[in-house]
């Protein structure tokens, strides 16, 4: 990622109080609540997988109701966290949040 993304997260422009947020139809102005930003890494383990799939290894059904059409399946990766949660993530989330962690990077984490 470029430092030319778009931050999604409210970055302290726009209103300061939730009765300028509503245009003044509040009677009182309260301050509004603002959640601070936060980084972080970690390293998981991921294998491509599709969300289909994904349903499929949890045991899970397809979700859709005898006979009719289900959602298309999603290319993905199911995840496995530190500390054991499993979840799926699409593709394009996860290759944006993750890369492959090389052997020389793994030997410095043991």
């Amino acid at each position: 990622m470029n430092g030319d993304s778009e931050n999604t997260f409210q970055d302290g422009g726009g209103p300061e109080t939730d009765a300028e947020q509503d245009n003044g139809t509040r009677a009182e102005a309260e301050p509004k609540k603002r959640m601070k930003e936060y980084s972080g890494a970690k390293i998981l383990q991921a294998e491509p997988m599709t969300s289909a799939g994904f349903k499929v290894d949890q045991g899970e059904s397809s979700g859709a109701p005898e006979g009719s059409n289900p959602q298309p399946s999603r290319p993905g990766y199911k995840v496995r966290y530190p500390d054991g949660y499993v979840s799926w993530s699409p593709k394009e989330v996860f290759e944006i949040a993750y890369r492959e962690v090389t052997r020389a990077e793994r030997a410095l984490f043991e």
